[in-house]
C-alpha cells in the first residue's frame, strides 16, 4: 500500500475509532489530571481486533490487549516513541506477514480508540507512527 494510500487509510480508521470508542453510558471519560486511565471494558472487543488486524497476533488474548491499552493511556502511548517501547514490550514481534512496525501502529491506534480525550491536537495531526 503506498505511503498516501496508507495515511489515508490510518486517518479514516483512526476517526471510527474514535467515534465508535467515545464513552458509554454517559461516561466521558477521564481528564488530563486523573491519576490513571481505565479503558472502559465494553471497549475490549474493539481493542483486541484492532490489535490483532494491525500486528497479526490472535495469540494475544483480549485481557492483554485491554492491558496494553490501560498501560499505554496510562504512559502516553500517543507518543511514537512510547508506543514503540509498550510494543517491544508487551506484543513483542509482530505476525512475519505484518508490517514490523506495526506493533507501535496498534498501540497508538489503541490508544485512539481508548482514550482518545487525552491525546494533544499535535498527535493526532501527527497520526500513528509509520512503519
Amino acid at each position: 500500500m503506498s505511503g498516501s494510500v496508507r495515511t489515508r487509510a490510518m486517518v479514516v480508521i483512526v476517526a471510527l475509532l474514535m467515534v465508535t470508542g467515545c464513552g458509554t453510558d454517559g461516561d466521558n471519560g477521564p481528564t488530563a489530571g486523573d491519576e490513571a486511565h481505565l479503558v472502559p471494558a465494553t471497549m475490549s472487543a474493539n481493542i483486541a481486533a484492532t490489535g490483532i488486524n494491525i500486528t497479526g497476533r490472535s495469540d494475544i488474548t483480549e485481557e492483554q490487549w485491554m492491558a496494553i491499552a490501560t498501560r499505554a493511556c496510562n504512559e502516553e502511548g500517543w507518543d511514537w516513541d512510547v508506543a514503540a517501547r509498550i510494543a517491544g514490550e508487551m506484543i513483542g514481534e509482530p505476525h512475519p506477514n505484518a508490517d514490523p512496525g506495526s506493533g507501535a501502529t496498534a498501540v497508538w491506534l489503541i490508544v485512539a480508540a481508548g482514550c482518545h480525550e487525552l491525546i494533544p491536537d499535535a498527535a493526532i495531526e501527527l497520526g500513528p507512527p509509520q512503519s
